[in-house]
């Protein structure tokens, strides 16, 4: 999960026309998301809003 928010944040927001803004993050387990393998898929959510 680390490996994850490490993308997000250091790589595309980053390199995006976007920037964080106030509000919640969510993390999304569905039916793909199993505890015992660490290549299992969640989905990070995170609130954005244009650069500017």
């Amino acid at each position: 999960m680390g490996e994850g928010y490490g993308e997000i944040f250091g790589k595309l927001l980053p390199g995006s026309p976007y920037a964080q803004r106030d509000g919640w993050m969510l993390e999304r387990y569905d039916e793909r998301f199993c505890p015992d393998d660490a290549q299992s898929l969640v989905g990070i959510e995170v609130p954005v809003r244009a650069r500017g």
